[in-house]
């Protein structure tokens, strides 16, 4: 895989890609999640699903160090056999673009019932696919920039809110520390590492990177800074309202920021400023899945340009959208699609890098015996 001006991005773009596709949905909804299973310790449980995500972004970094000039699609057909390596990668291409499908969908329903409350969610749902449709046209360094020039703008305010709201939060509910138990804590985490999905960028993106090197460091800033924000972000909102008033709303972070007023400030309503930086958010993550997912087929079926799938896709994409019928349905696919997303990236790197490590010691055993070692 030759590394020209297209293909070809930086360390600190990556950081922006991987931060640009995890940074979407989950943060509206992450404090309901973890609270309904570890109450009180929420917060604790996401810092450690903020960990699983990085473990797993680790392999997939030394992985695409350990197979350079090639992509997982050339990659994983290699070690696991032809067949079912192009059936794994054919996985996770369709992964990526059914929930830049199911993004749309949520993006659609929190902006009919917030700020746009009288637009049909058709309208809202196909108008962000098609904005995701042009920038999955682009080439990797016009998504790279993209994620690179919202990445600050989106860091700094979510980063500014959750100071802001510090002040109202309660310490008596945040107690106790544990909230349900280790045992909550732990199964709370695995339930928040799904919020962290975005971190398999580094297996996408990781092969382009022309400091190859710094792979490993520019996917652990992105997590870790993800893992500071959600953490933060749920502990304000468990903080404030307190595990049982968190599990009833529909966007818990939305509320918070709703409920926030500070005296002094020009603007007054801080959620409809939240509201669309939070836009901006979304649009990167889908808009980058959506990249990634048809730059994947691209390959696979052979294609020199990955433009040729995108029309194509979108039709496809927008009924798969629109297919849950109520609000309660969406939830029930987002969860889904998530914990099938951890399985898929932060199992089976595990197992592709065992093989990895098989062949690699077979492939020296038989030099050894060519050389006439014993």
């Amino acid at each position: 895989m030759a590394k020209n001006d297209r293909w070809s991005i930086t360390p600190w773009q990556l950081t922006s890609i991987i931060f640009g596709a995890t940074m979407g949905v989950g943060i509206l909804t992450l404090p309901k999640e973890v609270d309904r299973i570890a109450g009180s310790a929420g917060w604790i449980a996401t810092f450690f699903g903020g960990l699983i995500a990085l473990t797993a972004a680790w392999v997939m970094s030394w992985l695409v160090r350990k197979h350079p000039q090639k992509t997982y699609v050339e990659f994983f057909p290699e070690l696991l056999g032809q067949l079912p390596g192009k059936v794994v990668v054919f996985i996770m291409i369709v992964y990526q673009i059914s929930v830049v499908s199911l993004f749309a969908r949520a993006f659609g329903e929190v902006v009919m019932t917030t700020i746009l409350l009288n637009t049909p969610l058709e309208v809202i749902v196909l108008s962000m696919v098609l904005l995701a449709g042009y920038l999955a046209r682009q080439n990797l360094r016009v998504v790279a920039r993209i994620n690179e020039i919202f990445l600050l703008v989106v860091l700094f305010f979510i980063l500014g809110i959750s100071l802001l709201t510090l002040q109202f939060v309660s310490t008596l509910r945040l107690l106790p520390l544990l909230g349900q138990g280790p045992l909550a804590i732990a199964r709370g985490a695995l339930e928040a590492a799904a919020a962290f999905l975005g971190f398999e960028m580094v297996l996408f993106a990781g092969s382009f990177v022309n400091q190859p090197d710094w792979i490993g460091k520019a996917s652990t800033i992105a997590i870790l800074g993800i893992t500071i924000l959600y953490s933060l972000g749920v502990l304000v909102a468990t903080g404030v309202f307190g595990p049982q008033e968190v599990e009833k709303f529909l966007w818990p972070t939305f509320e918070v920021v709703r409920n926030t007023e500070v005296p002094g400030l020009v603007l007054e309503r801080l959620d409809v400023l939240f509201v669309s930086v939070w836009l901006v958010a979304v649009f990167t993550t889908i808009g980058t899945y959506y990249y990634f997912g048809v730059q994947g087929l691209a390959r696979l079926l052979g294609f020199k340009e990955h433009k040729v799938l995108v029309l194509p896709l979108l039709p496809l994409i927008y009924r798969l959208g629109m297919g849950p019928g109520d609000l309660g349905a969406v939830f029930r696919a987002l969860r889904w699609s998530g914990i099938g997303g951890v399985v898929l990236f932060a199992l089976l790197p595990f197992l592709v890098a065992g093989v990895t490590l098989i062949k690699k010691t077979g492939d020296g055993s038989q030099a050894q015996k060519r050389r006439g070692g014993p």
